[in-house]
């Protein structure tokens, strides 16, 4: 990795944060209730657009501390509506900032329950695009789901071994990206707190400055693991990608600031109906708008992998 993967991780979100207009991009409010034997009462939301004349949705997941508002997921939103493409913005349980839940990387049953919405019932098709630990959450949803319309699965730069992943994002050379996703972590967890459903004080949570910790204290006690060791092992999609029958893309860098090669391993086994690309340019959920992955006339990550499910149909 060198200086251009940083530039590509965070000259993108600079772009679209201070000096990209959003006024052109139209989705209503979308939700899904639903009960947690753990925890009661659950609300899911999001953002629908809703495009009449497509049978196909693509749900779109954010990353670890992100929002249906990052930056990533408004550069996908604005390549959908240029193509008339439908989507859902999902966001999973707790990152909407109302203090329901928290979320952990293999918890696919939030995936699950929205497509159970009968607010989706006219969709014939079901394409999951999650970014980062949204991809991760993907992989698994298209692992356990059981559902003849969810059709597809991209996951773009997703950490598939999670204890490589923490241990990359806690070097004190990732300090900037850990400080940025714990921020938006422990917004999610003061709401949670508040609500009085977590499992550790959110004055101790805040003090937290590695994501071991957040997740030592946090994820592992509330969704049951032994340890954070436990929960890596169980949790990381790496050993069972062989088992993905869906059609899947997986878009990886090998400039990743966030997520170093160690976690795209040369030995990694994927499925055949898997296509795999680990582009030589790009850094953590951002690529150059020239990216050609292959599929279709228009150059872009977003444009790309919107060609890639329009050739599924």
């Amino acid at each position: 990795m060198n200086l251009a993967g940083h530039y590509w991780t965070i000259a993108p979100h600079l772009k679209d944060r201070f000096f990209t207009s959003t006024n052109n991009i139209h989705h209503l409010p979308w939700s899904q209730r639903f009960t947690d034997p753990a925890i009661g009462e659950i609300t899911l939301t999001g953002q629908l657009s809703d495009q009449s004349n497509t049978d196909d949705l693509v749900i779109v997941i954010h990353g670890l501390g992100g929002s249906i508002d990052s930056a990533y997921m408004k550069r996908f939103v604005r390549a959908c509506d240029a193509q008339n493409m439908s989507y859902l913005l999902l966001s999973v349980r707790g990152y909407d900032r109302k203090g329901d839940d928290l979320s952990h990387a293999a918890l696919w049953q939030d995936i699950a329950f929205t497509l159970k919405s009968p607010a989706l019932g006219k969709f014939k098709r079901f394409h999951l695009l999650g970014y980062s630990i949204g991809g991760h959450l993907c992989l698994h949803a298209a692992l356990h789901i059981d559902d003849p319309r969810l059709h597809s699965v991209i996951a773009i730069c997703p950490p598939l071994i999670l204890k490589r992943a923490q241990s990359a994002i806690d070097r004190s050379t990732a300090w900037l990206y850990r400080h940025h996703v714990l921020n938006g972590l422990k917004e999610v967890y003061e709401k949670l707190d508040q609500r009085g459903r977590a499992p550790t004080p959110y004055a101790q949570v805040k003090k937290v400055t590695s994501i071991y910790d957040w997740d030592k204290l946090t994820v592992v006690p509330r969704h049951g693991f032994s340890s954070v060791e436990d929960y890596y092992e169980q949790a990381s999609i790496a050993p069972r990608l062989d088992e993905i029958r869906l059609p899947c893309l997986i878009v990886s860098s090998s400039q990743d600031p966030m997520l170093p090669e160690s976690n795209y391993p040369k030995d990694l086994s994927f499925s055949k109906s898997t296509t795999y690309l680990h582009c030589a340019s790009g850094g953590h959920v951002a690529f150059p708008d020239s990216l050609n992955l292959g599929f279709g006339n228009r150059l872009g990550l977003e444009n790309q992998t919107i060609a890639w499910i329009n050739q599924l149909a």
